[in-house]
Order: C-alpha cells, then structure tokens, then sequence
C-alpha cells in the first residue's frame, strides 16, 4: 500500500506538471484573486505552473500560492501527523491574509482543507468572514457517503469522519470510479471494488484537470446546512470504465461490466417511492378536482400562526396546535377513504368470485342433465332394439310353425290320396275281375 500510494503520487505530480508545462506560456500576466493550494501524497510543494492547471486552467489569472505540508503516510510522519502539519501551516496562511481568498486541497491535501474546515466549526471565534472565503476539495476521501461516523485508522495515525457543518461556500470535485474518492459503497461487489482500484491510476489524476463548466447537470448536486453553507458537488463521469483502460482485451465486454459496476453504488439504485404518501397525494387532488374545500382548509392554519404571531407566543403555539390538528384529520379521512375504498375492491373480487362460481355450478349441472338425457336416450335405443329383435325371433318361430303345418297337411292329403287312389284301384280290379 505504500509503494501504492507512493506511486500514485508521483504519478500526480508528473500529469499535472506535463499539463500545466503545456499552458503555461499562454497564461496572462494579470491577476484576478488569490488562490492557496495545498497538494497530494507525494506533493509537499507544487509548482506555480503545476497549480494554475488545475481544473481546467480555472486558476491561471489567480496569485497562487503552496502550502507546504509532510505529505507522507509513512515514514519520517504519519498521515494524521502529517495533515496536523498541514493544517497549522493553512490556518496560518489564512489568518494572515485580507481579502477574497480561494483555498484548494487535492487529494491528501483535501483532508487538511477538510480539517481546517472542522477546526473553524469548533472554534468560531477565529473563524474568517464566510463572504471572504471559499473551499474547494478535490478527491477528498473523507466525503463519501458510507463515512456517516468516526472511524479510526491505527496504521495510517488519522480518524476519518464525516465533512463538518459550516457557513462557507465548499465545492466538491470527485471522479467517478476513483477509488481513494469513489470506492463503492456495496463493496460485496468485487467487481465493483477491483474497478475502483483501477481507477486510483487512471480517474484520481483527472479530477483534479476537469472543466466543471462541463459537468452536466444531472451529476451536480447543491445542498444548503443549517448555517446557510452551501455545498456544490461535481461528479466527473469517466469516459470508459477503468478495468477497460488498463486491460484493452476487456472493452468488448464493457457495457455488461458497467451495469455490473454501476450496481455497487447506491446513487445508481431506483428511487423508493412513498406507497402511503402517493396514496395520500392521489386522494387529496381527487378532493380537490372534485371542489371541496380541502385547499382552503389547509391554508387556514398558515393563516391562523401569521394572525397570532403579534399576540404572543401562546397564542402561536395554539395556532401550531390547529395546524397539526387540521393535518391529522385530513391524514384520518384519507386512511378512511382507501379503508373503504379497499373494501369496496374486496367486495367487488368476492361478488365477481360467487358469480364465476355460480356460473360453474350451472354449467357442471347442465353437463351433468346433458350426461343424465344421453345415457336415456341410449338405454331407450337398446330397449328398442331388444324388443325389435325379440319380436323378429317370434315372427320366425311363427314362420317355422306354419311351415311345419302345411308340410303335416300335404303329407296327410298325399297319404289320403294315395290310399284312394289304392281304393281306385282295388274297386277297378275287383269290377274287372267280377266282369
């Protein structure tokens, strides 16, 4: 890690001493303010060149001027003794100046700008006119949004916490992906973690050179304290993911790897929305487009505190009172309203329920009277058909019988004649015998 660090640094100060040699014959002579810079790890002092670079030349008509500071981590210093240096050398620098002032702190130097910052909050007394001056932290790892409570580092001598609540203007500048500044706050997300790391060599340098005139709107975001403090962040979006930067054979594969990245920060996460609340919405403008007075019921209040307000602070708490009041009866009645607006949801699903099973009913009997007719009607063909044969065998019997009579008579005719036809005979032979 300190040969990490230790790099990284170097690096700093190599990119920004070649881009500010490039500006640094075009730069105007005249002066617009003062400017006090104090640098990174690495960075104890900073060339006037190297300075007016930063951000975009945004300094380049400004006296600047370097705070000198350890700079180290390890070593000769620790990094909390080495920011404790650091931030007794700016609050003297600063006491010791009148007028507009600007104070920049990059990096390591952003936690002495931050500390300076805190030291104001706990002792106002000395603290210069909010008017007079302004703050800018660049690549400041103390302000991430997972770092809400002290937090103790034994190695590196410092307790990171979070920004402290003051009444001057602070400017935050942060790159995106880097991970000193940006690591990700779900950091299960290894893939996530591995790309911030990459991103400590090629956003944390970058930052510091950004054009913020360019910073579209939806990556700023302006927050007002209790002090009348304003705090404006920047967000520098990279360009292409780090893990692609430092690993070409991987940008084929760059869109997938960012939805995965992206998921390990929880500025990238769907807005949660308010169920209770958009219900409550949702009723109160039906209210509303339907004319009752709902509107003018909830300005009474606000007008009830202004007519009181003269009367003493009894009377501005009754108005409070009234107020809060009002707002529970509204809540009441729009609870009753989707109570009852559920329950008659719930009545509809029951009664469209018994209709379909009714309906069911029906048609399972009319299959089973349709079943009862077919059986019928097939039994009745079966008995039809039983009978038709049973009269079909008698008529045979009855055939049979005929034809076995009419074969007994034609037998008794043919014996009876025969039997003449001998008598013939007979009664012949016997006339001719006799003749």
């Amino acid at each position: 890690m300190r040969l990490f660090l230790r790099s990284a640094g170097a690096a700093v100060v190599s990119s920004v001493a070649a881009v500010g040699l490039t500006f640094s014959t075009a730069m105007p002579s005249a002066l617009a303010g003062t400017t006090f810079v104090v640098g990174g790890i690495g960075q104890p002092s900073l060339a006037d060149f190297v300075m007016r670079t930063i951000l975009d030349g945004r300094f380049a008509k400004d006296d600047v001027e370097d705070i000198p500071w350890p700079a180290v981590a390890s070593g000769t210093h620790t990094l909390g003794e080495s920011i404790e240096i650091g931030k007794g050398n700016l609050l003297a620098a600063i006491s010791n100046f009148t007028g507009p002032l600007t104070v920049v702190g990059m990096s390591g130097g952003a936690l002495v700008t931050t500390e300076v910052l805190r030291h104001y909050a706990n002792n106002p007394g000395v603290a210069p006119d909010p008017a007079d001056v302004q703050f800018i932290v660049i690549a400041d790892s103390s302000r991430q949004d997972f770092i809400n409570q002290s937090s103790s580092n034994s190695r590196w001598d410092y307790d990171y916490q979070a920004p402290p609540e003051v009444p001057y203007d602070v400017i935050v500048v942060t790159g995106e992906y880097d991970g000193f500044a940006d690591f990700p706050d779900k950091w299960w997300n290894l893939t996530a973690v591995v790309n911030a790391y990459a991103g400590v060599l090629t956003q944390h340098i970058q930052s510091a050179l950004a054009d913020l005139s360019e910073v579209e709107a939806k990556d700023i975001t302006v927050t007002v304290n209790d002090q009348g403090g304003t705090t404006t962040s920047y967000l520098i979006r990279a360009t292409s993911l780090p893990l692609t930067q430092l690993f070409p054979f991987l940008r084929p594969y760059e869109e997938s790897l960012k939805i995965i990245i992206d998921r390990g920060y929880s500025r990238n996460d769907a807005p949660k929305v308010d169920a209770v609340a958009a219900r409550r919405q949702a009723a109160q403008t039906e209210v509303e487009v339907d004319g009752a007075p709902a509107a003018e019921g909830q300005q009474e209040a606000p007008a009830v505190l202004a007519s009181t307000s003269s009367g003493g602070a009894e009377e501005s708490t009754a108005g409070a009172v009234d107020d809060l009041s009002l707002r529970d009866e509204a809540g009441s009645e729009d609870e009753e309203a989707d109570a009852a607006a559920a329950e008659e949801a719930a009545g509809s699903e029951d009664e469209e329920a018994d209709a379909a099973a009714a309906e069911e009913a029906a048609g399972s009997e009319d299959e089973e009277a349709d079943a009862a007719a077919a059986e019928e009607a097939a039994g009745s063909e079966d008995e039809e058909a039983d009978a038709a044969a049973a009269e079909s065998e008698q008529s045979d019997e009855l055939s049979g019988e005929a034809a076995d009579s009419d074969t007994s008579v034609g037998q008794s005719n043919d014996s009876d004649g025969a039997d003449n036809s001998a008598d013939a005979a007979s009664s012949g032979d016997s006339g001719g015998a006799s003749e």
